[in-house]
């Protein structure tokens, strides 16, 4: 397993992370994920699964001050808000909403 920093996509975001999260505070992808490996074999066992559906899943890394955040998924997204965080909940629930 290897860690890559995701620089690339933070950079397609118009954000330098450095600058923005100084010192410990990136995104990063890791590579040959283990956990990404274990979560496919699981799926495995399902009828619907589909090995094609797993090759473009990355393995992100979130760290921040006080806690890191790991999910899997193709992309993320980075997007700022300029609110408290009433109207950030308020926005994140118009979202959720179908």
């Amino acid at each position: 397993m290897t860690i890559q920093s995701a620089s690339a996509v933070w950079t397609r975001c118009l954000l330098n992370p450095v600058t923005f999260f100084p010192g410990s505070y990136t995104a990063q992808i890791v590579r040959n994920s283990r956990w990404l490996v274990e979560l496919e074999k699981i799926n495995s066992v399902h009828r619907g699964y589909r090995p094609e559906a797993w090759r473009d899943l990355n393995h992100y890394i979130f760290w921040f001050h006080d806690e890191t955040f790991e999910c899997i998924a193709e992309s993320y997204k980075l997007e700022l808000f300029n609110a408290g965080r009433s109207k950030l909940l308020e926005l994140t629930c118009k979202r959720m909403t179908c």
